[in-house]
């Protein structure tokens, strides 16, 4: 279960995520104890709702990838490692949009290889190929739709095993019409 807020940036460290729910009284709690924590930790929160969802599977390497249309260099993708440690490593890649299957790789190669080991569960191998498609189709997206403005993937999984599995566990979207105003697209 998950708080659905646009004012409310990192969810899990202000309460917001509730993890092995197992019944239908535990979503019950769990939704009354994520609205209370997001009304404690912003005034007036604007929230939309909880969203209950599937847990994902355990393992695998936890990713940041974002994309900004910069004024000068228009569409750019950032990638780096596992959610909030993004912000403790300060180990991140940047490239112009279109990326190609190899400029995956290079950014790939670009983070320092210990840091892999830190985002993996255990230590397992990950799907390097799996990544670099995630991050390239993710390149393909926002080209296909210029209305992007910014796209926040915090934090996108690759399950291990080489098995493709692909989620977002926290995204964050901000459109721009055609008539100037942004609109926000929180999950």
């Amino acid at each position: 279960m998950k708080i659905v807020s646009r004012d409310i940036l990192h969810k899990t460290e202000a309460g917001g995520v509730k993890l092995n729910i197992a019944d239908v009284a535990s979503v019950h709690r769990g939704f009354l104890e994520i609205v209370a924590n997001a009304e404690a930790a912003v005034t007036n929160p604007n929230v939309a709702g909880v969203l209950v969802t599937r847990m994902a599977a355990k393992g695998g390497v936890e990713v940041i990838v974002g994309i900004v249309r910069d004024a000068a260099y228009g569409p750019v993708i950032m990638f780096g490692l596992r959610g909030v440690l993004v912000e403790v490593l300060r180990d991140v890649v940047f490239r112009a949009l279109p990326i190609s299957r190899n400029a995956a790789f290079a950014m790939l190669n670009e983070i320092k290889p210990q840091r892999f080991s830190i985002a993996c569960a255990g230590g397992a191998p990950f799907d390097r190929d799996g990544l670099a498609d995630f991050m390239v189709s993710i390149s393909d997206f926002v080209e296909a739709c210029p209305e992007i403005d910014e796209l926040d993937l915090n934090p996108s999984c690759l399950s291990r095993w080489f098995d493709r599995a692909r989620c977002a566990h926290s995204s964050h979207c901000v459109l721009h019409s055609a008539v100037g105003r942004e609109a926000g697209i929180e999950a």
